[in-house]
C-alpha cells in the first residue's frame, strides 16, 4: 500500500478541515491525524481539544459510512507539559504516533471486512 505524503497545517484547529479535504480528494484508505496541544493558562486548550475531537470524530463517522470506507485515526496529544508531549511522541518511549498509525491500519481492515459483509448480504 502506498503512503500519501505528509500534510502540515497551522495548528490543531485546522487539522479537521485539512483531513476532510484529503478525504474528499479520495484515493486513500486511511488518514492518521497527528497533533499536539499543551495546556496553558487559559481555556484555549480546552476549546481546541474539543473542536479537533469533534471535527475528526465527524470525519471518522462519515468515512466509516461512505460507500468506499475511509478510516480516520486520532493521534492528537493533549498534554499538561512539554515533557509529557515529548515522552508521548518519542519513538523510543511511548510512540503515540505509531499507535495511531497501527490503529488506522486495523480500522481500514475492519471497515473493509464490514463493507464486504454488507455488500455480500
Amino acid at each position: 500500500a502506498a503512503i500519501d505524503p505528509v500534510r502540515r497545517c497551522a495548528g490543531v484547529f485546522e487539522l479537521g478541515p485539512l483531513c476532510a479535504r484529503v478525504a474528499r480528494k479520495g484515493g486513500v484508505d486511511g488518514i492518521v491525524a497527528l497533533g499536539c496541544l499543551i495546556r496553558g493558562d487559559t481555556d484555549h486548550y480546552a476549546l481546541l481539544a474539543a473542536e479537533v475531537t469533534r471535527s475528526l470524530g465527524m470525519l471518522a463517522m462519515e468515512g466509516a459510512t461512505s460507500p468506499r470506507p475511509l478510516a480516520v485515526a486520532f493521534g492528537v496529544l493533549a498534554c499538561e507539559t512539554s515533557e509529557q508531549a515529548r515522552e508521548r511522541a518519542d519513538p523510543a518511549r511511548l510512540d503515540k504516533g505509531a499507535e495511531a498509525a497501527l490503529a488506522c491500519i486495523e480500522q481500514v481492515h475492519a471497515l473493509r471486512s464490514a463493507n464486504a459483509e454488507v455488500e455480500g448480504g
